[in-house]
């Protein structure tokens, strides 16, 4: 994601019934930010939606996690 300033930063997951799965707060750089997500502390493979909220910026998109098994 990229930040026009610096400033705390919001990161939230929810699976499609709204449940939160993970609530991150950090302060980032103005400018591309990059957010490591480990899909196993999740817990749960699918449709989920992320918000990232900073100052008066506040966008929600879709995500799918897919876990490939290996035979």
């Amino acid at each position: 994601f990229e930040l026009a300033e610096e400033g705390a930063v919001v990161f939230t997951v929810t699976d499609v019934a709204g449940k939160t799965l993970k609530v991150e707060n950090t302060i980032r750089a103005k400018g591309m930010n990059l957010l490591p997500l480990d899909a196993d502390d999740l817990g749960v493979t699918g449709v989920l939606f992320y918000t990232i909220e900073s100052g008066e910026f506040t966008a929600t998109r879709k995500m799918i996690i897919v876990r490939l098994e290996n035979n």
